[in-house]
């Protein structure tokens, strides 16, 4: 060791402060430039990669947590415009309903429906229920069916109808009608 220290290449006097560098050998200091240089570089390239993978995640994070945003609003206006869409729904048969209720009656397509229905029901006696003010046409004009019996109740309208049997009931009102295609249509 100690002809280490004699040697040209080392100051030994210099050994007191370390911050000074201790290689006189030109050569020996330009590798040792190098090294620390390269070890600069590559130490900023690593933290380069390591800032640019980090920056990576975060936008990743923020991408995701934007996507499930959006996900979020477009679920929010789907389920407003169904909402919408079944309250426009409900309004427009609730004004049919009315409409219907109140248009008049065609006393002649009335007897054909009922025929029809009547066709449909497999029963030796059935009961058909009509408005009051409707008994009589009704009941003329399925005078040749001996099955039926018309009878009046009041709480239907005029166009409307009940069949009742002994196996099965029909209902012909509005409102069933309406219920079925409110059905129908929120399928």
């Amino acid at each position: 060791m100690a002809s280490v220290l004699r040697g040209p290449e080392v100051d030994v006097s210099r050994l007191a402060d370390v911050s000074a560098p201790l290689l006189l050998d030109p050569s020996w200091q330009e590798l040792l430039d190098e090294a620390r240089a390269e070890g600069r570089r590559e130490g900023f390239e690593e933290g380069r990669r390591a800032a640019r993978e980090e920056m990576v995640d975060e936008v990743n994070v923020a991408s995701e947590a934007i996507q499930r945003a959006v996900e979020g609003v477009f679920v929010e206006m789907r389920k407003l415009q169904e909402q919408h869409a079944s309250s426009l729904l409900d309004a427009a048969l609730d004004l049919v309903g009315q409409i219907v209720a109140d248009l008049p009656v065609d006393p002649d397509h009335l007897v054909d429906r009922l025929r029809a229905a009547l066709d449909e029901v497999d029963s030796p006696r059935l009961e058909l229920k009509v408005a009051p003010k409707m008994v009589d046409f009704v009941a003329s004009g399925l005078s040749d069916d001996t099955r039926v019996t018309v009878v009046a109740d009041a709480t239907l309208g005029e166009g409307e109808a009940r069949i009742v049997g002994e196996w099965c009931d029909a209902d012909l009102t509005w409102s069933t009608v309406l219920s079925v295609l409110r059905e129908v249509v929120s399928a």
